[in-house]
């Protein structure tokens, strides 16, 4: 009787995990949209540079007390994503990002980028989202002025107070490479996003 009523406890919970996913994308479908304001805190990881001539370079990596900036890179942006089905939405990133060398100087960044986002689960209150992301962004420090490829991977999670309106939390791993013709320019720096913002849903 006691081994019954475990088997019979064990079918349920079963069946109850078997169901929670196909009731859990109800709130999206087709058609339906978010759009975010993100505040993103992005911490520089690492850069790796070149160092030398042009014909006697050597890589070398560099850890974020080594890369001259004098605090962590911040902004304001703008996310937008169409859901194309119940997990999955196509959108993307506009901003303006900023962050200060320890001589006072700014870097300044404008994101321009391709979004895709895969629901893992929502339930109406909570959403659980991975996304990926490719672009450029266009950068000026002193008088330079050029555009940078960017790419990225970000997961979290969206907390929502009303039917549409919510808090977002997302953190990931984002990455810069420079490229130019001249290999001994070229070089690749990566950041740890720390995103906080409102999405509003539809």
């Amino acid at each position: 009787m006691c081994i019954s009523r475990v088997l019979r406890n064990k079918f349920f919970l079963l069946l109850a995990l078997v169901l929670l996913p196909m009731s859990a994308f109800a709130e999206y479908g087709r058609g339906n949209y978010n759009i975010n304001l993100r505040v993103p805190l992005n911490i520089p990881a690492f850069s790796h540079v070149q160092r030398g001539e042009s014909d006697n370079h050597r890589g070398v990596t560099l850890s974020f007390s080594e890369m001259g900036f004098s605090g962590i890179q911040a902004g304001v942006e703008a996310d937008v994503g169409y859901f194309i089905n119940d997990k999955v939405s196509l959108g993307g990133i506009l901003g303006y990002d900023f962050v200060y060398d320890r001589g006072g100087r700014i870097l300044s960044k404008v994101p321009i980028l391709f979004k895709a986002n895969y629901l893992i689960f929502s339930d109406g209150m909570f959403d659980v989202p991975i996304s990926g992301f490719l672009g450029v962004n266009y950068w000026k420090y002193h008088s330079q002025e050029h555009f940078v490829l960017h790419a990225g991977v970000e997961f979290g999670l969206n907390v929502f107070w009303s039917e549409n309106w919510g808090a977002m939390f997302r953190t990931g791993f984002w990455i810069y490479p420079e490229l130019y013709a001249d290999s001994y320019k070229t070089n690749v720096s990566g950041f740890i996003p720390i995103v906080l913002g409102v999405t509003y849903r539809r």
